[in-house]
């Protein structure tokens, strides 16, 4: 074969490949324009939802992609009802929703059932943020604002501290840099990541998974488990968190942090163990279960030295497929079972203080 005949069958090949995927992106585009009226020429993926702030990171008022919507405080869920006391959610991904479907992320489960419990009383306001340390008591301070709320459940998210030995209390905050990708421009590629997600064997996965790990950490060595700094910030930074709500006139409640592995870990879960390494490849996969575990004696340490209701999700949400559709996200029924234990420690609160206030009204 000539060389200019090599030369024509790379060139049309050329052509070809960039006609056939210009025609995928134009049928993604398409297909999300009919299915969820998104706009066709802008980008258009969860990083719709979120901007760059003085905070670090909000919410884009009335912002809307796929399942999830914002109001128009800038927080995720439907706009809080007049006349209703507030109650919001502080934390991460594991707050903000991930993986249930639709109006079932477990804020929107508490209020449904301390609505149909307690007569329409009250909104919960959903004001987590994906990767939000609970230390950025600034966003927290403007939420409160906002809003005024009766109780503030706060979820922290451990894995978020890997790597930190200082408090984000008290440190200035400066605005997220921009996040988005190449899948945030392409319709096309986002699809088919999600899709190879999705379909990829598990095998294949942790493959990927373990190369990737060495890939980041190759150049250092990997930490056994968290240093007590590590744990010290995260006190001062629940410290700071309970003072900022009180101050704002709220009752803090602490969740410990639930996860896949449950309270003990089987040999069957260390390749969702190695998924989540990933993301943190610096710290060993024992080192994540050790940091669960101090991490949650800590805050029921804390609750009992500030006098704070603690709800230990960690110590009664099963582990496992079931309840997590990652290594710390809810399944629908992961997020009922959340939601039962939070709506349930409110309501034992509210009758508490009742039964209280008509004791002293007796006396």
């Amino acid at each position: 074969m000539s060389t200019s005949t090599i030369m024509r069958v790379a060139i049309y090949g050329l052509i070809y490949g960039l006609l056939s995927l210009t025609t995928l992106e134009v049928a993604a585009r398409v297909d999300d324009f009919f299915r969820e009226r998104a706009p066709l020429l802008r980008p258009y993926s969860i990083n719709n939802l979120f901007q760059s702030s003085q905070l670090g990171k909000e919410g884009v008022p009335n912002a809307k992609f796929a399942k999830w919507q914002m109001n128009s405080l800038g927080y995720r869920g439907p706009e809080p009802i007049s006349g209703r006391a507030n109650i919001i959610v502080f934390g991460a991904s594991e707050s903000f929703g991930l993986y249930e479907s639709a109006n079932n992320e477990y804020p929107r489960i508490i209020e449904k059932t301390l609505n149909e419990t307690l007569n329409n009383r009250f909104n919960v306001i959903n004001i987590a943020m994906p990767g939000i340390r609970i230390g950025r008591v600034t966003y927290l301070d403007a939420a409160l604002k906002k809003t005024q709320p009766q109780f503030v459940i706060v979820y922290p998210s451990p894995a978020n501290y890997i790597g930190t030995t200082t408090a984000f209390c008290g440190q200035p905050v400066r605005p997220v840099a921009d996040q988005r990708t190449l899948a945030d421009y392409s319709r096309f590629i986002g699809k088919a990541v999600e899709t190879g997600k999705k379909l990829a064997p598990e095998a294949l996965r942790t493959v990927l998974g373990k190369y990737t790990i060495w890939s980041a950490s190759r150049d250092q060595k990997p930490i056994e488990k968290m240093p007590i700094e590590t744990l010290s910030a995260m006190e001062k930074d629940f410290g700071c968190v309970i003072d900022t709500i009180r101050a704002g006139g709220g009752k803090p409640i602490l969740i410990t942090h639930a996860t896949f592995f449950g309270v003990t870990l089987k040999e069957s879960d260390r390749a969702m163990l190695t998924a989540w390494r990933r993301f943190y490849p610096n710290l060993l996969e024992d080192g994540f279960i050790d940091l669960e575990r101090r991490t949650n004696e800590l805050i029921k340490d804390i609750g009992r030295r500030e006098g704070v209701p603690v709800v230990d999700a960690a110590n009664i949400i099963p582990g496992g497929p079931e309840y997590f559709a990652d290594f710390v996200h809810f399944t629908d029924k992961g997020a009922k079972k959340m939601a039962d234990l939070v709506a349930s420690k409110i309501i034992e609160h509210l009758n508490q203080t009742d039964a209280g206030q008509t004791s002293r009204a007796i006396k």
